[in-house]
């Protein structure tokens, strides 16, 4: 822990109507004003039946990683696999249709099979993400020719990924039928481009940096490396900047620039949620940024859909930003395409963080310890210092007043069984002088801790989805066996 750092805030009393005005306003969806294109609410879809459990509307405003459709969903709780929720799903124009549907990713969710009138429609769709609550974004299902009247819409659990917490949970959030497949946007002078990189090069594209080299990504290479995430690319050729070279490379990719002429526009994303992995619209008149978004921590690519309605007849660009070199630091893109009609649920336009001010960023455990202002009669010590501690995320204090410190290596995802780098501390003052000068380490090889305690013979820790005990009845800082389970499922 090297350094301090000092966040300043300023208050500004303001009227109340200006207050008002500042707050953060949801994007809400409003429902698509075309013959063509069908957009139902998950959560107010008639329930005909459901095997077992309950399917309910539930709020998912209290989500903040990511957004849902009038934020709610349809809530299926208590299936098993083999249980299936039957939904009507009334069609007032015939036609064939892609059947578009947005579902929630979490870690207590269900692997499910989605039937139309008891006809399968493409593969078991993965519904697993870790740690965060998640939209799978819009997913084309398959393709149906529906008639004229009500038809048998059925969610079947088929099971659930290895890495799942049981449960076997199903969001719902939208259902969609449309045919605007979209189309390549194209140059001023007419040319269309390659922005699907279905050319199988980066033609119509500018490289900067390395992340980029090698690039497009022929077929499924996620599926390839790992068994629980898929890069869900349309046709064969996709951009994967871990896929080459890994997180470390940085770089960006821009398009060569289109005119808007539809007022909407779709594309497929994944990778890494951060301010340095990034996808954005540009104008490329003064080079204005009109519209931002990321992943959301899994390889699984979404789609977004973006309201182009006040850039009609501009020249826009899109740039592909990978600044990141840790975990996570990589993009997934696909599948630019413009519309004539809106495609899915409106994205909002991810603000970045802004930059706070640290003035001491950078010191030295010391030099922060005497440039701290502190009331009279109190005095810093500085304790400890990297290396001997890294990461802390729980700290607690024991009766012989001992500083147990829990180190997380794993946050936010949970490693492979077997592989968890967490571990548990205890640092001393032996001679009493304020400075904690031994260091004991009292467990090693734990996986996503976030929270301990001390007490009742042992050591109690907060490692999702477990609350595990760590016993030491002879308090000799050397446990007695291995963790023991007490809870799961948190």
């Amino acid at each position: 822990m090297k350094g301090a750092h000092a966040l300043f805030h300023q208050r500004t009393q303001v009227a109340e109507e200006k207050w008002l005005a500042a707050q953060p306003v949801r994007q809400v969806v409003k429902p698509v004003s075309t013959d063509k294109t069908l957009l139902f609410e998950g959560e107010k879809l008639k329930v005909l039946s459901v095997s077992d459990g309950t399917a309910n509307e539930q709020g998912m405003g209290g989500f903040p990683a990511d957004h849902w459709s009038k934020d709610s969903q349809l809530w299926w709780t208590g299936g098993k696999p083999g249980s299936k929720l039957e939904l009507d799903l009334p069609v007032a124009t015939a036609g064939k249709f892609d059947l578009l549907m947005v579902f929630t990713n979490a870690r207590d969710y269900g692997i499910v099979q989605v039937l139309v009138d008891g006809e399968k429609l493409g593969e078991p769709i993965d519904l697993f993400h870790s740690p965060n609550v998640i939209s799978t974004g819009v997913m084309k299902v398959g393709v149906f020719d529906f008639k004229r009247g009500s038809h048998k819409l059925t969610l079947e659990i088929v099971g659930k990924n290895a890495a799942a917490v049981p449960g076997y949970m199903v969001g719902l959030d939208s259902v969609q039928l449309g045919v605007d497949q979209g189309e390549l946007p194209k140059s001023k002078a007419g040319k269309v481009l390659n922005l699907d990189f279905e050319k199988g090069t980066l033609e119509d594209w500018n490289a900067t940096g390395e992340a980029f080299a090698g690039q497009p990504i022929r077929g499924d290479a996620v599926a390839a490396r790992r068994q629980d995430m898929r890069s869900e690319h349309q046709g064969e050729y996709w951009i994967g900047t871990f896929e080459k070279a890994g997180d470390k490379p940085t770089g960006t990719l821009t398009s060569a620039p289109f005119v808007a002429d539809k007022p909407f526009a779709s594309f497929l994303v994944g990778g890494g949620n951060d301010d340095k992995i990034r996808v954005e619209l540009i104008d490329v008149q003064n080079d204005k940024v009109v519209h931002r978004t990321s992943g959301r921590v899994t390889e699984n690519m979404r789609q977004v859909a973006v309201d182009l309605g006040s850039y009609q007849g501009k020249e826009l660009a899109v740039r592909l930003v990978d600044e990141g070199k840790g975990g996570w630091g990589h993009i997934n893109f696909d599948g630019f395409r413009l519309h004539a009609a809106q495609p899915g649920p409106i994205a909002k336009s991810e603000t970045p963080q802004g930059l706070d001010q640290y003035p001491f960023e950078g010191l030295s455990a010391d030099q922060a310890a005497k440039s701290m202002k502190l009331p009279d009669g109190f005095k810093v010590i500085v304790g400890a210092t990297e290396p001997e501690v890294k990461q802390p995320i729980a700290m607690a204090i024991d009766d012989r007043g001992r500083v147990w410190i829990a180190e997380a290596y794993e946050y936010p995802r949970r490693a492979e069984e077997g592989k968890g780098r967490d571990r548990i501390l205890i640092f001393e003052d032996t001679d009493l002088n304020g400075s904690l000068d031994k260091r004991t380490i009292f467990y090693e090889g734990l996986n996503l801790v976030s929270g301990m305690e001390l007490g009742f013979g042992g050591v109690w820790v907060g490692a999702a989805p477990y609350l595990l005990f760590i016993p030491d009845k002879e308090g000799d800082d050397k446990p007695d066996g291995e963790p023991v389970k007490l809870l799961d499922g948190w």
